[in-house]
């Protein structure tokens, strides 16, 4: 694996999951689509796992009134036929919006990363290591945005932990035919 998809993964969280149906297609669509809200407006005043439920797209958040988390996890998936039997398989992960924020973010932090060493080895070769002390310093800034970048991102993930295992049971209760004891019905 290499060292970019590394990083990757450990910036951004991907967990794949496979949720099988009791159900046909058409019902399994349908009883999710009872259990969630198409739209954020609707969800104004009770929480719910919100977002739009078709056969080949299924794209749903945990909506709470009033608390906004862009680097939440969302399920992101599509119903499949796997040994004759319907699954919705898909995975938890970030918004892809936050994915290219996330990226320009450390791409701009890194190309001034670069310039502030070109520009230390360049003070460097002309006045003498006597000057490397406050070169090294003005590297620590970038290292500091890069950071608070994976901070936040992680960090935001941390406060809506409890998103996966919400979804997870208004998934499961949409596609089980018996609820299973603990769990959301």
């Amino acid at each position: 694996m290499s060292l970019l998809r590394r990083v990757w993964e450990f910036v951004f969280i991907s967990v794949p999951v496979r949720f099988p149906s009791d159900f046909s297609v058409n019902q399994s669509i349908e009883r999710l689509r009872a259990k969630t809200k198409r739209t954020i407006f609707s969800a104004l005043f009770r929480q719910a796992a919100v977002g739009p439920v078709s056969e080949s797209k299924v794209r749903l958040q945990r909506v709470i009134p009033w608390f906004g988390n862009s680097f939440k996890p969302i399920f992101v998936g599509a119903f499949t036929l796997s040994q004759r039997r319907v699954v919705l398989e898909g995975r938890f992960t970030n918004f892809p919006a936050v994915k290219v924020f996330v990226c320009m973010w450390f791409a701009i932090v890194l190309t001034i990363a670069a310039i502030f060493l070109v520009e230390v080895l360049r003070q460097m070769g002309q006045r003498g290591v006597s000057h490397l002390p406050v070169g090294l310093l003005m590297l620590l800034t970038p290292i500091a945005f890069l950071c608070f970048g994976l901070g936040l991102v992680r960090g935001s993930w941390w406060l809506s932990r409890r998103d996966i295992p919400y979804l997870t049971a208004v998934i499961e209760a949409a596609l089980r035919d018996t609820p299973r004891p603990g769990r959301l019905s």
